[in-house]
């Protein structure tokens, strides 16, 4: 199904014990998007099962293809398996399956051991993130500026766009001019 009648997002603890790269997963993410017709055909969804993996485990099994493919099968019958728990009849319904390792980020992004988002907000970093962020400038280039994830602390789609307006909005000023948004 679409799952229209579940949260959009949900944390949830394994029902059964999950191993991946050695380590017990004490939660997972569930995410999907029946709600979205540019995500699927109506009646259908995908769903996007994140959680927390050692980034060097899956660099080192990168270099041994067999052994890399394998335990990301082993990982994908696990989760299904799960949510077979939780929703009967699910498994016979999945139509593709894709595991994303740390090492397939930093393939794509290049982000830094294959981050999913940009900056950890800590105690440190959490006066930054309520803040501006990081500088958006650079000293000594005129008219560059920098938005996107890692210039806001806690990344993703959010914040990066967030970093854009500000941008705009140091843009304006500079050139004496107001700022507007424009309704959508």
């Amino acid at each position: 199904g679409d799952f229209s009648d579940q949260p959009h997002k949900a944390v949830i603890q394994p029902s059964e014990v999950i191993e991946v790269a050695g380590e017990i997963l004490d939660r997972i993410s569930i995410r999907h998007y029946g709600y979205d017709p540019t995500m699927a055909p109506n009646g259908k969804s995908v769903l996007i099962i994140t959680f927390k993996a050692s980034y060097d485990y899956w660099k080192k099994l990168r270099g041994n293809r067999v052994g890399y493919n394998k335990e990301k099968k082993q990982v994908a019958d696990q989760i299904i398996k799960e949510l077979a728990n939780r929703f009967p009849g699910i498994a016979e319904k999945i139509e593709a399956i894709d595991v994303a390792t740390p090492v397939t980020y930093e393939r794509y992004t290049a982000n830094w051991k294959g981050a999913i988002e940009g900056w950890l907000v800590t105690p440190d970093t959490i006066g930054m993130a309520m803040a501006d962020g990081m500088g958006k400038t650079l000293p000594g280039l005129k008219n560059f500026y920098m938005a996107g994830q890692w210039v806001e602390p806690g990344g993703g789609i959010p914040p990066a766009a967030i970093s854009g307006k500000k941008v705009i909005e140091m843009i304006c000023k500079q050139d004496g001019k107001p700022f507007k948004a424009l309704k959508s």
